[in-house]
């Protein structure tokens, strides 16, 4: 998937299924064919309740976990194939990771930002290039 033009698009994604299997063995689908393309530029938030699928998805970008099936890219940078090439080229700040406000300016200042959490605690999710 590319924007027009022919230049990658800050995100791609196509049909991204992510399921968690408790120790019990209880099965949840985090994400269920899920398709999504960001342009470079654009400013994208991903928004909704608590659990959702925001956190999943965003560590599925930034190559912290993989998805069960489908195709995800980040600057035209296969995410499973290559996470770490994608890690060197964005700052990702969730609300779990233990990221301050100061911490995050320091990353932003040090890699190009693709993904950031705009606050720790607004569950807002921001993705922009």
């Amino acid at each position: 998937m590319s924007a027009a033009g022919g230049m990658a698009n800050a995100v791609s994604g196509a049909k991204i299924h992510k399921t968690f299997t408790s120790d019990k063995g209880v099965v949840t689908r985090s994400l269920d064919n899920v398709s999504l393309e960001v342009r470079r530029g654009a400013l994208t938030a991903l928004v909704g309740p608590d659990g959702a699928g925001k956190t999943t998805l965003m560590r599925l970008t930034a190559g912290l976990m993989t998805a069960d099936s489908g195709d995800l890219s980040v600057l035209g940078i296969d995410v499973a194939a290559n996470p770490q090439q994608v890690q060197s080229q964005m700052a990702i700040c969730l609300r779990d990771s233990g990221c301050t406000r100061i911490s995050a300016s320091r990353k932003i200042s040090t890699s190009t930002p693709i993904c950031m959490e705009s606050e720790p605690t607004s569950g807002v999710t921001a993705i922009r290039d």
